[in-house]
């Protein structure tokens, strides 16, 4: 649980909350991105001369209370200890005339793979073994929890100079339950799961590793298998054009589940009549990249349709692909 700071944050707004001088703590140093749910700054601690990020909480309606996402990554990154996921260090509520604004103080790290990858930086393999181990190790640790993240990609995966990535941005992140349903309306259309886009509201851990895998596709060929869909519908078939058609009984789960989106069932369908031997994943590393095939099958493994038979992460960190694993970054 939240612990006292959680139970205010829950029934309070932010400008009921104790209000803290940021200033006397922290020097902030630069901005240094922003997202969705706030901008984040590069801070240094006056006190121990810590360098942190601060991630300034973006609070549209103060009436509505305490943003849910922030009150998600608060609950779930004070609970979290891992190596490889970002770590939580405390909350700053700073007063003023107008209105308060709330600061989360996390873990700060020097760059995240969003950028590396606008940059052009190339991995060899042996370093992208060693970015998929962590970042598999990480989901292991939160799934182990019943925690799923929901929003991972390149922006939410930090990295610095050591070769170290952590995972971040916990704002989507929940706790699994199977009796109650999911929102539909998670991740980038380019990381989401295929039973997303197919209505699927029961959704489990299993979409982290279908956009795990998409990530790692993108590290090893150099580039977003979906560079050039500007749809979600254009996403989806990509992922047909990527993993091939559904077989014959997984096509009748998805016509099931697409009730209400016609247009998704339609495509499947003139796929399957028309233009059945698509290309699958592992054609596509092969003329894309040098990839060795115990990587061509975890990816493979990883980017399964059918999510009941997608390896899970930790099935994934026993894979061949990291028996003999040299990490070199």
């Amino acid at each position: 649980m939240l612990g006292n700071l959680g139970v205010q944050i829950c029934r309070t707004t932010s400008s009921q909350l104790p209000a803290q001088d940021l200033d006397q703590t922290y020097i902030i140093q630069r901005h240094v991105g922003q997202g969705k749910y706030g901008q984040v700054f590069k801070a240094q601690n006056k006190l121990n001369k810590q360098i942190v990020a601060l991630k300034k909480i973006k609070q549209e309606k103060e009436a509505n209370g305490f943003p849910r996402t922030a009150m998600r990554e608060i609950h779930l990154l004070s609970s979290m200890k891992h190596e490889n996921i970002v770590s939580f260090k405390e909350v700053i509520v700073q007063s003023s005339k107008e209105k308060a604004s709330t600061f989360l103080v996390l873990e700060y790290m020097d760059t995240d793979l969003h950028n590396l990858l606008q940059r052009r930086i190339v991995f060899g393999l042996d370093q992208v073994r060693c970015l998929m181990y962590q970042i598999l190790d990480a989901l292991t640790y939160l799934h182990s929890r019943n925690v799923y993240h929901r929003d991972l990609k390149p922006n939410n995966i930090l990295y610095n100079d050591k070769g170290q990535v952590k995972i971040c941005d916990f704002g989507m992140a929940n706790e699994y339950s199977k009796r109650r349903p999911q929102t539909k309306r998670i991740l980038v259309p380019q990381y989401r799961a295929p039973e997303i886009y197919l209505g699927e509201q029961q959704y489990d851990c299993s979409v982290d590793v279908w956009s795990a895998g998409i990530l790692f596709l993108e590290l090893i060929v150099k580039q977003s298998p979906f560079v050039l869909a500007k749809s979600e519908f254009q996403c989806f078939a990509k992922i047909i054009d990527l993993c091939g058609t559904p077989t014959e009984g997984l096509n009748f789960i998805f016509s099931f589940m697409v009730i209400g989106q016609m247009r998704i069932h339609f495509h499947i369908t003139m796929n399957i009549s028309k233009d059945p031997k698509k290309e699958h994943c592992e054609r596509y590393l092969h003329a894309q990249s040098s990839a060795p095939p115990q990587l061509i099958d975890l990816i493979d493994r990883m980017l399964t349709l059918n999510p009941a038979k997608r390896i899970k992460a930790q099935e994934a960190l026993k894979h061949q692909y990291f028996e003999n694993r040299i990490f070199v970054m």
